[in-house]
């Protein structure tokens, strides 16, 4: 154990080292870091990996972001041992067509990125040769040579979240989303799930992100027109009377997507309006910021989120750690994109090989699978706020 704790401290202070040489020359074009080897892997497949890699990231648009997408390659790539060159290519310095190409020139045997979708599009026509896994999804579903894509695409997230509620005999819903494209992208790929698998969406609002009282939520649950009744009887009998508004009763569950803040505040607006009849709620991984410990406000909501956020017993906690206690200056909220960054180099590692063999991979972000178009999906847990903190729950 000391020995395996030790070589995850010279894990850590290489990886400080780099950071901190390289924390003032971001701005630069392209930064190099190389490694004779550790010697032994803390993860060991038998796989060949590349020896040349390059990172296409926006070092400045996307600084901390980029930041926790490096960090988890390079300490995946660290943890595995051997020999291997890896260069960061600044895509905000460069562009994405010349960084592709100056990192081609330059010999890479696998190129990573980029990350912003306007960039892929920029560079897919590029792909030839070389192996390239795209750090996010663009639009055509048309296969490219030797082009794969990885993303924390939100679509993967509320599929899960389509398949639990028909496995849990939840067949009509309604949904509240934001008004914008991330929402209709979340909303469209929710919907055309469960409806294949037989569930009836009675209703969805949009709403107005900007918003601090959300009315689409008294209206898609029929609250106003509870209320209206109410003020028509007081009218016409002229007596006071009790009164509780009703919810529609005709729905299972309400689907929310929504980021940690907003559903702090729409949370607590279901649970006042309906104390004595609460409403189930699922939502998705943004629901969950990891750097707020309290989550009281989102007591009951069930959402989907990649293991690595969960993970206790596995050697990819024991990085998580130590990525916590080297990196306090960056913040945690980023811990997911770091977690991406390892699986970016696990899945380099087996495209490398044999891209076949990557279904069925028990990544950090969820369990991978590729499809006919080259895009790396993911299946993940489920989780439930318990007590103001998110628990695991057995979803069999």
């Amino acid at each position: 154990m000391n020995n395996q704790m030790e070589k995850i401290g010279l894990l850590f202070t290489l990886i400080m080292i780099y950071s901190c040489v390289n924390q003032n020359q971001l701005p630069n074009q392209v930064e190099q870091l190389n490694n004779k080897g550790i010697d032994k892997a803390l993860y060991n497949e038998n796989f060949i990996s590349p020896n040349n890699i390059a990172l296409l990231l926006p070092m400045d648009s996307f600084r901390e972001e980029s930041i926790a997408i490096r960090d988890g390659y390079v300490a995946s790539q660290f943890s595995e041992g051997g020999q291997f060159s890896i260069k960061i290519y600044n895509v905000d310095k460069l562009g994405s067509e010349q960084s592709y190409l100056k990192a081609e020139e330059e010999g890479a045997q696998f190129i990573v990125g980029p990350l912003l979708k306007n960039n892929i599009d920029n560079i897919y026509h590029l792909v030839d040769k070389i192996p390239t896994l795209a750090l996010n999804f663009i639009q055509s579903d048309n296969k490219i040579e030797n082009l794969y894509q990885f993303a924390l695409a939100p679509e993967d997230e509320s599929l899960e979240i389509a398949k639990l509620a028909i496995r849990n005999g939840e067949m009509n819903a309604i949904a509240l989303i934001p008004d914008n494209e991330w929402g209709a992208r979340v909303f469209t790929s929710f919907k055309k799930e469960y409806e294949i698998l037989g569930g009836k969406i009675l209703e969805h609002h949009a709403y107005n992100t900007e918003s601090s009282d959300y009315p689409e939520i008294l209206d898609v649950l029929n609250i106003d027109s509870s209320n209206k009744r109410y003020q028509r009887l007081l009218a016409n009998i002229r007596l006071p009377i009790q009164f509780y508004p009703r919810r529609r009763q005709d729905i299972d569950f309400i689907f929310i997507a929504a980021n940690s803040d907003i559903g702090r505040q729409i949370s607590p607006l279901l649970k006042y309006h309906f104390a004595d009849d609460p409403l189930k709620i699922y939502s998705i991984s943004s629901i969950y910021d990891v750097s707020i410990i309290n989550n009281s406000d989102l007591e009951d909501i069930v959402f989907p989120d990649m293991p690595y956020i969960f993970s206790i017993k596995t050697n990819e906690d024991k990085l998580k750690l130590n990525i916590q206690e080297y990196w306090k200056n960056n913040s945690i909220k980023y811990i997911r994109l770091f977690a991406m960054g390892i699986d970016a180099n696990r899945i380099v590692k087996r495209i490398y090989n044999n891209e076949y063999s990557l279904d069925g991979i028990s990544g950090v972000t969820g369990n991978l699978y590729i499809d006919n178009a080259g895009k790396v999906h993911r299946n993940l847990i489920i989780a439930k706020f318990i007590n103001g903190s998110p628990s695991l729950i057995n979803i069999e």
